[in-house]
């Protein structure tokens, strides 16, 4: 179990659960009689990502409920109905002009959630477009963002690196006129792992998409099953399976997908792909915490499922907490497959481009290149020593 999982009050389970009873609403209402004693509740709703789902669920009883407290709730609800208004807008056009580029599309996650699986895209707050393009078109892709503004948030270790050795690379725009900050996280793969990237095609997801109407841009996104591995996979490998947003997006899919959800699908790519784990991980925990109505028998067939030794270890690094530079750059190297490639990886990260360089360590003079260059070497070759002694 990833060692970041939250610890979620029974309370707010109960107002995000679908189909909460008015005695479990009554429950919550009733030893609330002060501002006060509404908070705790609130600051744990803002920190997982579900204040609208809260208003949805306390709306009918909002007479009951004190003018300052629901006041509070309900800004939160419409800013976020707002911004996901001008998210909307925006990621319509990012695609409209990929796609007249003639570059294939696939919005994954938040956009691609908030209409389909809520019913209202007030209800799910939303920030980055992740979408999803072919690895042979992002260099198109990136010139077609680029002419709309949005610039590389980091500097690469070097020309075509991103490429090179991860998954996506995010760029972001200032629109003046409203103030926004727009980010679209552009992906080649679903996995931030040199193993993943490696070992699974994405040929399935891409031919098991469905079509999406995103504001005027039409799209795609990504197959139920295909969703529901990719939610639980990217939950547990990337997030820590932190925040319950995203338990309430897993939840909802499979209450959308209904009977045509094809578990054996689900189950069989997961073997394949080696993400047993991450998919028993956080289903049994979506499960238990939104009585996520999941056919019986699943949740056993997942408990007897074995993962391989590759698999386990992997899946043990990845959920465990945070580790150092040295740490994933040494992890990274040991996923990657030739001798050539780990080399150039080497290279790149102890002899990054001078771009980076100034922006990594804030230098504003060309002479201090050297020394940082210097500095960066000692300081990697000290660590890693540290790394594999123990020390």
């Amino acid at each position: 179990m990833p060692n970041n999982v939250p610890s979620v009050s029974q309370n707010l389970l109960d107002l995000v659960r679908v189909g909460v009873s008015k005695e479990q609403i009554r429950a919550i209402l009733v030893p609330r009689t002060s501002p006060r004693s509404w908070s705790p509740l609130l600051d744990e709703a803002d920190t997982q990502g579900v204040t609208p789902l809260v208003y949805q669920a306390l709306k009918p009883y909002h007479q009951e409920i004190a003018p300052e407290i629901w006041f509070r709730i309900s800004k939160a609800h419409f800013d976020i109905a707002a911004m996901n208004a001008l998210f909307l807008e925006e990621w319509a056009s990012v695609v409209q002009c990929l796609t007249e580029q003639n570059i294939e599309t696939l919005v994954i996650k938040g956009a691609a959630l908030a209409g389909a699986l809520y019913g209202n895209v007030a209800l799910r707050p939303m920030q980055d477009l992740d979408l999803l393009v072919h690895q042979a078109q992002v260099p198109e892709a990136r010139m077609a963002l680029r002419s709309r503004g949005y610039l590389a948030v980091k500097e690469e270790h070097f020309s075509g690196a991103a490429e090179a050795f991860e998954s996506q690379v995010s760029l972001a725009r200032r629109d003046d006129a409203t103030t926004m900050n727009y980010v679209c996280e552009l992906h080649w793969h679903l996995l931030d792992s040199p193993f993943y990237q490696r070992t699974m095609p994405l040929d399935w997801f891409w031919e098991t998409a469905v079509p999406l109407q995103l504001e005027q841009a039409t799209t795609k996104t990504l197959g139920p099953e295909a969703r529901l591995l990719h939610l639980c996979t990217h939950l547990a490998l990337h997030h820590h399976g932190e925040r319950l947003l995203w338990y309430c997006d897993i939840d909802r899919l499979i209450r959308h997908s209904g009977r045509l959800l094809d578990w054996d699908e689900v189950i069989a790519r997961a073997q394949m792909y080696r993400l047993v784990l991450s998919l028993r991980t956080i289903l049994v925990q979506t499960i238990d915490w939104l009585d996520t109505p999941v056919p019986e028998g699943v949740r056993g067939r997942l408990a007897a499922m074995q993962p391989g030794s590759e698999e386990a270890a992997l899946f043990d690094f990845m959920v465990a907490p945070p580790h150092g530079v040295v740490e994933r750059f040494l992890n990274d190297l040991s996923q990657l497959s030739g001798t050539q490639q780990r080399l150039r990886f080497i290279l790149a990260n102890i002899f990054p481009a001078p771009a980076y360089m100034r922006q990594r360590y804030q230098i504003e003079h060309t002479w201090q290149l050297l020394p940082y260059y210097f500095y960066r070497l000692i300081r990697g070759v000290l660590n890693g020593v540290r790394v594999l002694t123990g020390g």
